[in-house]
């Protein structure tokens, strides 16, 4: 049998401190039962971000299986995550898009600060921002 994965991941944050996080997953099943969520809490720093950060060396600073993608407010972002304010936050998700009927289909994202979605490696939508 393969080991099992992980419960909690060591690794380094934007700042290059040692940090310890539970393992991201995504939950497999019937459906998508969500989206695994990877929050990157300060990616760039202090500093001001002026383009997307690559996080892809990094460990999240939470990771939690959300149920959606929408959000409408950075209020519905900070409950998610557990905080009072959102600001200087990346994220990822990660998961299935459970597509019942062919066709075709629109993909659009809206942000103030600039948000990508790619499927399958293929960037499909994206508003620039920041």
């Amino acid at each position: 049998a393969p080991p099992a994965p992980p419960k909690r991941l060591r690794g380094r944050t934007a700042g290059g401190k040692a940090c310890t996080c539970p393992a991201p997953r995504v939950i497999k099943g019937s459906g998508p039962e969500g989206y695994c969520t990877k929050w990157f809490f300060s990616p760039m720093g202090s500093g001001v971000i002026r383009k997307f950060p690559d996080v892809s060396d990094l460990l999240p600073q939470r990771a939690i299986v959300a149920p959606k993608i929408e959000f409408l407010r950075d209020k519905e972002f900070a409950r998610l995550a557990g905080l009072a304010h959102f600001d200087r936050v990346a994220l990822t998700y990660e998961g299935i898009l459970q597509v019942k009927q062919g066709g075709d289909y629109f993909f659009c994202v809206t942000s103030d600060d600039g948000a990508h979605l790619y499927v399958d490696g293929k960037e499909v939508a994206s508003r620039p921002g920041l």
